[in-house]
């Protein structure tokens, strides 16, 4: 098991850019025809958890900490607790994904998005509810049309040949069945599956943009202040050098520079300009910073990584801890020393697992393509399994709140 220390878990809030002491966030789903959750721009959420591997044994933690080895479960957001369901709500949601593996006979001729739950539950007598939040958050415009004609089939295949495309799926939600946004199809459709913390994912895009562009350089002792300068005007971004940071490390602004490359990234370019100098290359707002690796590393950016579309590694944590952990700056993380952490949450309801990890930009660069690659290697569903939390006594009361539940529930 991977451990993660103490500080990581209690620092949560501050990752998150969350007040402890004011912790507020998004309702769970209302229990209506339409459930408008929350704006486009903003993932569907309901109660939030996070979850933490062992390691965090010590004095100061109480029960002997979570050196237990398991997973740890915090809940995040405990103004919409999780509400347990009765034994008649349960039975009714069996009953529903039991009448879902029947076949059904299903006639759509350009039903509007905004009318497929109505027109659904005329056909299949069953409870279906459109989330409008998690429709936006699939971009699919309520007015497209959908078409669709099958006999025969189980209803739960149907709906897939439909919905999938569409970035959407159903759920089964206690009473109902709910039109929603299926994470793992828009990952591989494209969708963004990483938000940051520390600055605007516009100004980060618009970094990224101008880091990969291609340039070639020559300079003959020219210095660096001077480089940074020209590479700035050639990419379209500021530069900044954080001078009280080079000047404590002994390495001079106007340092001679002497370089000839074609036909390389800015990014490329950069590492290589400030690697011979001992210094590294950060992200502030809308601008690059020139600074020192002790520096940056006492102001880490940080960022969610939602795990849609990884199959199995979407709860198994250890595995991608490890994974990231070994191959990624191994000595750079918290349980070995390091100042990178990362933190496990989960939304329950729909289900999403994600990562949050504060780190240096270069090793963000590498996280992300680490996870691209896996994504693009899977073709399976994602796994829902959430494992058993562990003894009531072993849970660090972060922020207080209920432990999550041993099953996400009612995803097919």
């Amino acid at each position: 098991m991977i451990g993660i220390g103490s500080k990581t878990a209690c620092t949560l809030a501050t990752l998150l850019g969350i007040s402890v002491a004011s912790v507020s966030m998004q309702t769970s789903f209302a229990q209506a025809q339409e459930i408008d959750s929350q704006p486009a721009a903003t993932p569907p959420q309901s109660v939030q958890t996070c979850m933490f591997p062992g390691g965090m044994g010590g004095g100061g933690m109480g029960g002997g900490g979570m050196g237990c080895g398991c997973f740890g479960y915090v809940n995040l957001f405990p103004s919409a607790p999780v509400r347990n369901q009765t034994a008649e709500e349960m039975k009714l949601a069996a009953s529903i994904r039991d009448r879902l593996t029947q076949p059904f006979e299903l006639d759509l001729d350009s039903i509007p998005v905004e009318q497929l739950a109505e027109s659904l539950s005329q056909q299949t007598e069953l409870p279906f509810m459109l989330d409008l939040g998690g429709i936006a958050y699939a971009k699919v415009d309520k007015t497209t049309a959908v078409t669709h004609q099958s006999s025969g089939r189980p209803l739960k295949v149907a709906l897939r040949q439909f919905l999938e495309p569409l970035g959407l799926q159903a759920d089964v939600r206690d009473d109902s069945v709910v039109i929603t946004a299926d994470f793992a199809a828009l990952s591989r459709q494209g969708h963004p599956t990483t938000q940051w913390i520390s600055m605007s994912d516009a100004a980060c895009e618009k970094i990224n943009e101008a880091l990969d562009k291609e340039v070639s350089f020559a300079a003959e002792e020219q210095p660096l202040q001077s480089v940074l300068e020209t590479l700035s005007a050639d990419i379209g971004v500021p530069i900044l050098i954080d001078e009280a940071a080079l000047e404590e490390s002994g390495v001079n602004p106007e340092h001679t520079v002497n370089l000839k490359i074609k036909n390389v990234s800015a990014r490329s370019l950069l590492q290589k300009v400030l690697r011979d100098l001992g210094l590294t290359l950060t992200m502030k707002r809308e601008w690059l910073e020139v600074s020192t690796e002790e520096v940056v590393s006492e102001d880490l950016l940080r960022r969610i990584y939602w795990l849609d579309g990884l199959g199995e590694y979407n709860s198994n944590f250890e595995s991608l801890f490890g994974m990231i952990q070994s191959n990624i700056e191994p000595d750079e993380w918290e349980d070995v020393g390091g100042a990178s952490t990362m933190i496990s949450v989960r939304n329950q309801r729909p289900f999403r697992s994600g990562i949050v990890v504060a780190t240096k930009m270069n090793m963000h660069e590498e996280i992300e393509n680490l996870l691209e690659t896996l994504r693009k290697s899977n073709f399976g569903p994602d796994q829902f399994g959430i494992p058993a939390p562990p003894p009531a006594a072993a849970v660090v009361p972060v922020v207080g709140g209920p432990a999550a539940p041993a099953q996400s529930g009612g995803m097919f």
